[in-house]
């Protein structure tokens, strides 16, 4: 009797367990029918963590992000030398003021207000070799390049008005080597295969336009796309409709995975364009209003993270947007 208990018993775990695999097999297979649900309205490239944007009609699309030329998004990161910590808009919303143009083939030129502009030669940074291993989210330290005393005293005379005190570091790799954070745990669907370069989550993130135009209803002032610091802006699809995609395909060559939701934080109640930091905390008071979730904890939602599937190509602006049938 016993061993017939015990077979039965096995027999339905074997029958869960293959059910459960079958789930995953099939979570995990592109879709073969695409339905067409709006186009690429716009493209943000940001090739230093928390600084200004570099808007563009077309970009690569690689494992580790969206490329222009030599560099990756989020390629570069402001540390501070003291701690050896990164340093974001969160503690110098001015960051956000901070435009980089990519001059030639190694040459990255910053412009702030009231300061000259200043090169860096990421060529030069390479053969150096000056290798950092700043703390980002968690203390996960990330092997870096040092950018050179030039530009650490430029930084810092623009942001602490003081000769020291900041750096600028060079992720110098083309493959991801951050793992998932902790607090992404939740999100089954988030591997190392897709935490970018210094990305806070992921390689990519995308918003929806009539998610932002739903949230400026709560709001007395106009949020726009870039106050979440997108990669992709999205037209078309309904406000918040995002929150169902599972797959994403972009023109004929792109296909991603979504990999989590993008949970907000702080950095949203500073103005992209002045760098002024909100007093009302606003729009991330609104957001928590009605786009937060129990399982997600305090932070609200808004938009989706992705990760590449295949082996990338270019994105444009007004390409197809596409989400699993």
């Amino acid at each position: 009797m016993e061993s017939t208990i015990t077979k039965v018993a096995a027999g339905a775990s074997l029958v869960t367990f293959l059910a459960i695999s079958y789930k995953k097999w099939q979570q995990n297979q592109i879709p073969r029918r695409w339905i067409q649900v709006g186009e690429i309205s716009d493209l943000y490239f940001f090739p230093i963590k928390s600084c200004g944007k570099l808007s563009t009609r077309e970009v690569e699309c690689t494992k580790m992000g969206i490329k222009q030329q030599f560099l990756w998004d989020r390629s570069f990161m402001v540390i501070q030398e003291s701690t050896n910590r990164f340093v974001t808009a969160r503690q110098f919303p001015a960051l956000v003021k901070l435009m980089p143009k990519i001059k030639n083939e190694s040459i990255l030129t910053l412009s702030a207000p009231n300061m000259e502009e200043i090169e860096v030669d990421i060529a030069k940074v390479v053969a150096k070799n000056e290798v950092v291993k700043p703390g980002t989210w968690e203390n996960v330290p990330m092997e870096t390049l040092d950018c050179g005393d030039d530009v650490a005293k430029w930084l810092s005379m623009y942001i602490l008005k003081e000769e020291k005190g900041l750096r600028l570091v060079f992720y110098p790799l083309d493959y991801p080597t951050k793992p998932v954070y902790e607090r992404s745990k939740n999100f089954p669907l988030a591997t190392s295969e897709h935490t970018g370069a210094l990305h806070d989550e992921t390689s990519f993130m995308m918003i929806n336009e009539a998610s932002v135009e739903d949230l400026n209803k709560k709001v007395d002032f106009t949020v726009t796309p870039l106050t979440f610091r997108p990669n992709l802006v999205l037209k078309g699809p309904n406000a918040f409709d995002e929150d169902n995609f599972k797959w994403v395909k972009i023109g004929d060559e792109i296909i991603m995975r979504v990999t989590q939701q993008c949970l907000r934080c702080a950095f949203t109640v500073i103005d992209p364009e002045t760098g002024e930091r909100r007093s009302d905390g606003q729009p991330l008071k609104a957001l928590k209003e009605y786009r937060q979730f129990p399982e997600y904890g305090t932070s609200p939602v808004m938009g989706i993270h992705l990760g590449l599937i295949n082996g990338g190509g270019k994105i444009r602006v007004g390409d197809p947007v596409f989400v699993q049938g």
